[in-house]
């Protein structure tokens, strides 16, 4: 079997990936098409791979499943289960929560969205034409008739649906809304709080300063719409705890990789702290952007941010700035940060040109405690546990994994790889001896194989004690199970 990992690519794609259900992926072949099912730490079938669609949210019991352009929702652990009845219903909570750990769910039938509880039965009625999940403050944004508002949990608007858009109250207790083609906010009340007359808002993840934008300058406003920060920069990401800002006059306003661009960081005033000379930077890192932004964190250790600047050879450089601008932490040039481990450890990413040809685009560990230590280099290097202790590596072809110094652990023997959990088993594409075929298993820190499985690929046992296996067929092959048996067979 051939491995369905990233290969060769860059960390930044690896980091996002391994987030998800079996780690990083190869692209899957157009003319195959995966069929998902559960399984537990057992091993033992709950959901049978027949699912075109298999989701739920970190540490719920409730899972929604697909099949055959129908979809339902199923309790993992009583069996409890709507059907497959909806033509479309959540996979999770928008905000992160389980399925129906905040009220009923979002569904689509026939042609409006309506609400639902775990039995499938309607608490909101069908009459919307977009609706979202509930938040924690009870509301839930619905649209009618071309207009957004905000409902309860009984399905009454709290205040009339009168905005052209709208978005989930946010940390801020605001949310964004647009009115006359403009952008403001509201309180839990419906007061406009921030008059609606930005051509952009983004609100604060922490803090309490908002981004706008308007006849395309940006800056910054207080939660009664005061200019703070003047509108005359080219782009502004969201102030962190520091109080700093990323700021640019003249960047393309993309989040990472801005050629040309000169990057700095502003200060509340609307001042440059860090002068803006930066080819790119990273937000200043700290606990709530890490919890909001989980896939573009871990640049930089917590109150500081990355760097990126070009010397006159012509090699990017990068270095770690604290909130006075002063450079704390400074990679050889040509050696690119890409993330931070929990323990402070760098993973690098080497970019500089051999006879000025091609980018060798090796990765490897970079110790600030210990700079003139060499680099030990991999074809692609990720983070292998929450804590930091192990690294995910791929050499030549294989999956395996090291310590927070590169020293290799577990030899790269495996098709896929991704992080180890909190119960210390992850899953991996292991070689079955007596078939010489790979497929699922789970192994521990060690290496060892705890549990072989005759799937092809696995997702990790999140919180839920679940894992997702998949098995893959051609297009348009049915299989053997009937549609009905994706939900709610017992093995």
């Amino acid at each position: 079997m051939k491995s369905r990992r990233l290969v060769g690519l860059t960390y930044a794609v690896l980091a996002i990936a391994c987030q998800f259900p079996g780690g990083a992926r190869a692209v899957v072949p157009t003319m195959q098409a995966d069929a998902y099912g559960l399984i537990d730490r057992s091993g033992k079938v709950v959901v049978p791979p027949a699912c075109d669609r298999t989701s739920f949210a970190e540490g719920g019991d409730w899972v929604s499943l697909e099949r055959a352009g129908k979809q339902g929702f199923l309790n993992l652990r009583t069996r409890q289960t709507t059907g497959l009845i909806f033509d479309a219903a959540s996979s999770q909570n928008f905000n992160g929560e389980p399925l129906f750990a905040l009220g009923p769910e979002p569904v689509f039938k026939g042609v409006k969205y309506g609400y639902v509880d775990p039995t499938g039965r309607t608490i909101i009625p069908f009459r919307f034409d977009a609706a979202r999940e509930f938040a924690a403050n009870g509301l839930a944004v619905v649209e009618m008739d071309g207009r957004f508002g905000y409902i309860n949990r009984r399905g009454d608007f709290v205040f009339p649906d009168r905005f052209e858009a709208a978005s989930d109250f946010g940390a801020s207790g605001l949310a964004t809304v647009r009115l006359g083609g403009l952008w403001g906010a509201i309180d839990r009340r419906g007061v406009l709080v921030i008059p609606p007359k930005f051509e952009k808002l983004s609100l604060p993840v922490s803090g309490n300063l908002a981004i706008v934008s308007l006849e395309g300058r940006m800056g910054a406003v207080d939660m009664h719409g005061n200019v703070v920060v003047p509108l005359k920069f080219a782009h502004i990401r969201d102030f962190s705890e520091r109080g700093l800002a990323a700021a640019s006059m003249d960047a393309n306003p993309q989040r990472f990789g801005n050629e040309g661009g000169h990057w700095g960081f502003i200060d509340r005033r609307g001042q440059f702290v860090a002068p803006p000379i930066y080819k790119e930077v990273s937000d200043f890192e700290d606990e709530r952007h890490r919890e909001v932004y989980p896939w573009a964190s871990m640049r930089a250790p917590l109150g500081l941010a990355e760097a990126t600047s070009i010397n006159a050879a012509g090699l990017e450089s990068t270095t770690y700035l604290d909130p006075q601008g002063r450079a704390v932490v400074h990679l050889p040039a040509g050696i690119l940060g890409v993330h931070v481990l929990r323990n402070g450890v760098f993973i690098v990413v080497d970019e500089r040109k051999p006879d000025n040809t091609s980018l060798r685009g090796r990765f490897g560990v970079f110790d600030p405690a210990k700079p003139s230590s060499p680099i030990i280099w991999f074809d692609s290097v990720g983070d292998g546990s929450g804590d930091g202790d192990l690294l995910i590596i791929y050499e030549h072809g294989l999956w395996g994994y090291a310590d927070r110094f590169g020293s290799v652990v577990i030899e790269p023997q495996f098709g896929s790889a991704s992080e180890f959990t909190a119960d210390g088993l992850e899953s991996v594409q292991a070689k079955d001896p007596e078939i010489g075929r790979y497929g699922a298993a789970f192994i521990d820190r060690t290496g060892k194989v705890k549990l072989r499985t005759p799937f092809e690929d696995a997702s990790t046992f999140g919180k839920s004690g679940f894992a997702r296996v998949v098995v893959s067929r051609p297009m348009g092959t049915p299989v053997a199970l009937p549609a009905s048996e994706c939900a709610w067979r017992t093995p």
